[in-house]
């Protein structure tokens, strides 16, 4: 799930649970957009067969490894009040940092798109390239761009972590820790 629907998940749960409202009401009031909503059905279902928050949130995707890690020692601790809030705020500060991020890379980003398309031009210019030609010269070096920038940033992360709207892991990611030792590593 993205940082923001993670940031509004753990909001209204920390909301609720400081209005005293049992785990279960809350369950049933949360609201999550796109397939944040369609992982907390399926953490719903769960919690109906009587597993464990945890591991149904874990299960379902609504929760990462670490958060449930974390909800697991705030239930066991007695009050879930304080990891929820200060994981909506980590969130939210997350969710913030990546929207600025992404608005600082826009400039760049414009610059590139400009200097591939200046790059021809003086041979539109000069009548050696055809519209046809240049425009095309323009869109193949826009995509040898695009592809690139999906090798570099999208394959790590996928050899890395596996799809990231699935907790099923990738066939890279499952032979990864299969066959390495994590001990021999560290």
């Amino acid at each position: 799930m993205a940082f923001a629907a993670r940031a509004q998940l753990y909001d209204q749960l920390a909301t609720m649970e400081a209005a005293g409202l049992t785990f279960q009401h809350s369950m049933s009031s949360l609201h999550l957009p796109g397939s944040g909503q369609k992982r907390l059905q399926e953490m719903r279902k769960m919690l109906a067969c009587d597993v464990d928050l945890c591991t149904a949130g874990a299960d379902s995707g609504v929760f990462t490894t670490l958060e449930a890690d974390l909800l697991r020692a705030a239930v066991s601790a007695g009050s879930q009040a304080r990891i929820y809030r200060q994981l909506a705020d980590y969130y939210a500060q997350r969710a913030e940092q990546a929207g600025l991020m992404r608005s600082k890379l826009a400039l760049p980003l414009l610059a590139l798109i400009a200097a591939l398309f200046i790059r021809p031009l003086p041979g539109l210019m000069n009548g050696v390239l055809s519209v046809t030609r240049f425009t095309a010269q323009f869109l193949g070096s826009l995509a040898v761009v695009g592809a690139g920038a999906f090798l570099c940033i999208w394959v790590p992360r996928w050899l890395r972590m596996g799809n990231l709207d699935s907790t099923i892991p990738t066939p890279a990611r499952a032979w990864i820790d299969k066959n390495l030792d994590r001990k021999s590593v560290v």
